[in-house]
């Protein structure tokens, strides 16, 4: 007897979905704080020395490579996380891209991010989210199911800075 698929027709239908553009204003001081927190050694001169950072390809200071996301972070309380530490349990008002798949819980299954130009202190970035790909396969523990967003950070002047392609597993 085959297995009931789960990605239905109406589920289906989702791909392609865009989320509302959110934008967002790039502080010097958030992308200082994020560096900070993200530096291991040896302060990097391209995230905190103007003069230093004149001198590079870049010709003046820059986003760390991680803190395309950091201005559009949603910190949801841990009381509202499930058990596989998505906010799932709480109905949300906002929509969403992700359909409402019937499995219980949601993993990381990889990220792929390209950067196109750096994103600069002062800059005001839009995000913007796609439902690309909804994938059904049979597992070990049985059914999962893989959901691909693309997200693409652009900047003032219309230009792609970042896009990220994230895949969820649901099982």
């Amino acid at each position: 007897m085959p297995e009931q698929k789960i990605l239905t027709d109406e589920l289906m239908a989702w791909v392609g979905r865009e989320s509302e553009p959110k934008t967002a204003q790039v502080t010097e001081r958030d992308l200082k704080r994020f560096a900070t927190a993200h530096t291991l050694w040896e302060p990097n001169p391209l995230h905190f020395d103007k003069e230093a950072a004149s001198k590079t390809p870049f010709g003046s200071t820059i986003a760390p490579s991680l803190a395309y996301g950091n201005s559009f972070s949603e910190f949801p309380h841990v009381s509202v996380l499930g058990d596989d530490g998505h906010s799932r349990k709480v109905a949300s008002k906002k929509p969403t891209l992700t359909p409402p798949i019937p499995l219980p819980r949601a993993m990381a299954g990889g990220t792929d991010v390209e950067y196109i130009r750096p994103i600069r202190p002062g800059d005001t970035i839009t995000q913007q989210s796609k439902l690309v790909e909804l994938t059904e396969k049979l597992g070990k523990s049985g059914p999962l199911v893989f959901v691909t967003t693309a997200t693409t950070y652009t900047n003032q002047n219309g230009n792609p800075a970042v896009i990220v392609k994230m895949t969820l597993i649901y099982r």
